[in-house]
């Protein structure tokens, strides 16, 4: 089943930012209560798992538009969301297929377990990994019924 562009779209941004929330919220909340936790990582720790949401992000679409081979018009606008949020640009044609194969390439040097690291690296923040967890639940199953 596909879900129509006009009900994805809510639905999708809905998604993303609560990954991001999930990932700045549990950075915010580890500085503040366990700042001695982070030592040399300290400074720029928001802004590294700011990047990691966004790692994350890359990673799953990539997994997803990969699977059939093609690039279908639901995939093209489920990227569009994609790029207009982790670059806050919105794309169209020429320049949104560019920016696709950008994140394409990028997703090839991401690791799942570096996107997830500083929840099984900071013990404190394995409640955090759990939301993390259903995040990317939610993503995987209805990005591909989105796609097509």
């Amino acid at each position: 089943m596909t879900i129509p562009a006009n009900e994805l779209t809510p639905q999708l941004r809905r998604v993303i930012k609560d990954t991001r929330r999930i990932y700045i919220d549990s950075a915010k909340w580890l500085i503040q209560r366990h700042p001695s936790l982070l030592g040399d990582r300290l400074p720029g720790f928001v802004e590294l798992m700011d990047d990691l949401h966004r790692g994350l992000l890359i990673k799953i679409y990539a997994d997803v538009i990969r699977a059939d081979g093609q690039w279908t018009r639901m995939e093209k606008i489920v990227g569009a969301i994609l790029i207009e949020h982790l670059w806050n640009t919105k794309l169209t044609g020429r320049e949104l297929r560019e920016a696709a194969e950008q994140v394409l390439s990028q997703a090839d040097q991401l690791s799942w377990h570096a996107l997830v690291k500083p929840f099984v690296d900071y013990s404190l923040l394995r409640d955090w990994h759990s939301q993390i967890e259903t995040s990317v639940s939610r993503l995987r199953i209805w990005l591909p019924s989105a796609t097509g």
